[in-house]
């Protein structure tokens, strides 16, 4: 069940002028409206404006470039002189020690320049005033999801380095003091099965839900990264959760994780982690739909709703609002099928479809935005 979860009624359709108040508290300006379709953008909820900020993804056409800020009533477009390069596929999180959303990861989705290159390689920072870039001394090697972890008051990403003829046996883990990313050098390093990342409420840390896989070999034109019949390559029979200390990773709790086995099938498309402020830490099930919550010994499943949103498929937006209700938008419905639209709320129950103008139905501009030059 939803351990936690406080529920105010489902919010009504948008309401214009509350939009327009929120982006004014931010100390930006906007119009009200409703973000194009879109699969894989970054989204978190940022406690400090008790705002869900999304950022980008993949439209119709490539990669976006545009922010949204939702409200709890509905969507607004920041007009912003600075933002991050049109990008897909990357991470956001709520930094509690710095006080902002802390983004990282994306991939444009096109060839870019070196100045692109850099862009997409920052980290970027969002305030209450808009987006901030970060270049840290160190870059990860490779990107992950990242949740924060209050514990230790940095934010914690999990990599795997793949190539085309090279399969992963275990991740790697990077850390975020706020100033610069650093490999951790841990003793027991997770397998290259994750699932989901989140903080774990109750003690500040994160936790890891990892899928089960046969025992990694050689195959046709794969080579691994371990030696066959090693500890790394080893054989995982059951899902698993996975707690960090600040310095390696201890599996907690063995099987009950959302999904089961079928995790195995699709560890990167059909869970989806959510920056919880309701005090529980939840996984969205996108293949039907339902949440489960993690008691820090093991993952329960709410009810299975009677009304539900149309398909959303894999890569949806998902976060928690000021009410504690889940936010969902968008989705990727299947390979070489379009995004879907539209923004549903879920009350603790049931989900409910929020009604606001129609859709953007122009690409927004893939531009960086840079403040004009004093003269």
């Amino acid at each position: 069940m939803l351990a936690g979860l406080a529920v105010a009624g489902c919010s009504s359709p948008a309401d214009s002028s509350s939009a327009n108040e929120s982006a004014a508290q931010a100390g930006l300006t906007g119009a009200p409206g409703t973000p194009a379709p879109r699969s894989g953008a970054a989204i978190a909820f940022d406690p400090a404006t008790q705002q869900v900020v999304m950022f980008g993804g993949l439209g119709a056409h490539g990669a976006l470039g545009d922010t949204w800020i939702w409200s709890g009533t509905g969507w607004t477009r920041p007009m912003l002189r600075l933002s991050p390069h049109s990008q897909l596929g990357a991470s956001m999180v709520y930094d509690a020690r710095l006080g902002a959303l802390v983004l990282i990861g994306g991939d444009a989705d096109a060839p870019v320049g070196p100045s692109e290159r850099a862009n997409l390689a920052a980290t970027w920072e969002w305030t209450a005033t808009g987006w901030q870039r970060r270049d840290t001394p160190h870059i990860p090697t490779a990107y992950g999801p990242i949740a924060y972890d209050a514990a230790s008051g940095r934010i914690v990403m999990v990599t795997t380095q793949g190539e085309t003829h090279f399969r992963p046996c275990s991740t790697e883990t990077w850390t975020f003091d706020g100033q610069d990313w650093q490999r951790a050098q841990t003793t027991s390093p997770l397998p290259a099965t994750l699932a989901a990342l989140v903080n774990e409420p109750k003690t500040g840390h994160v936790i890891a839900v990892l899928a089960p896989r046969p025992a990694v070999v050689p195959g046709g034109f794969m080579t691994t990264s371990c030696a066959p019949g090693s500890f790394a390559a080893r054989e995982l029979p059951t899902s698993s959760t996975w707690r960090w200390t600040g310095s390696t990773w201890t599996e907690v709790g063995a099987g009950t994780e959302p999904g089961g086995a079928q995790l195995a099938s699709a560890p990167d498309g059909t869970f989806v982690q959510l920056n919880s402020v309701s005090g529980a830490s939840m996984v969205l099930a996108g293949n039907d739909d339902r949440l489960w919550s993690w008691n820090g010994a093991a993952w329960s499943l709410s009810p299975r709703p009677a009304y539900a949103p149309p398909s959303q498929g894999d890569n949806q937006q998902v976060s928690v609002d000021r009410a504690h209700h889940i936010v969902l938008v968008g989705g990727l419905t299947g390979p070489n099928v379009p995004v879907t639209s539209g923004t549903w709320i879920w009350d603790g129950s049931q989900w409910h479809a929020w009604t606001g103008p129609a859709p953007e139905t122009t690409t927004p501009s893939p531009a960086v935005f840079t403040p004009p030059s004093k003269t």
